[in-house]
C-alpha cells in the first residue's frame, strides 16, 4: 500500500515538474508587447534608405519614386497589422527581403501604426 502511495506521489511530483518546465518554456517564446520605440530604432537602421520614417515624412514626401512613406503605409485603405507583417516577411519588388525576428517585425509594425490618422 505504501508503494502505491509513493508511486502516486511520484506521478504527481513528475506532473508538477512537467507543468513548471512547460510554463517556463512557453513564457520564453511568448513575445512581449510590441514596442513602437524599438520599431523606430530598427526602422532608422533598416528602412530609412528607401522610406521616409518619422515626422519628417509629413513635410517632404517620398524618398524614391513609388516607395510609400510610413504614414502612407499606415493609412492605406484596409491596412492591418497582419497585412503589414505579411508584406515585411514576403515583400513586393522593389522592397528587399530583410531577415527579422517575429518580435522585430512586430516592433516595426507597431511603429508604423503610430502614423495612422483617424478618418
Amino acid at each position: 500500500m505504501n508503494w502505491i502511495g509513493f508511486a502516486g506521489r511520484s506521478i504527481i511530483i513528475g506532473m508538477v515538474c512537467f507543468v513548471a518546465i512547460l510554463s517556463a518554456a512557453s513564457a520564453q517564446t511568448i513575445p512581449g508587447r510590441p514596442s513602437p520605440d524599438q520599431g523606430a530604432r530598427l526602422a532608422s537602421k533598416l528602412c530609412v534608405n528607401c522610406h521616409l520614417i518619422g515626422q519628417e515624412s509629413q513635410a517632404t514626401g517620398r524618398v524614391k519614386a513609388d516607395v510609400p512613406t510610413f504614414r502612407e503605409i499606415a493609412n492605406l485603405d484596409g491596412q492591418t497589422s497582419e497585412r503589414m507583417t505579411v508584406l515585411i516577411i514576403s515583400p513586393n519588388h522593389p522592397m528587399p527581403t530583410i531577415a527579422l525576428s517575429r518580435d522585430d517585425i512586430a516592433h516595426v509594425v507597431a511603429y508604423i501604426e503610430t502614423f495612422k490618422t483617424e478618418n
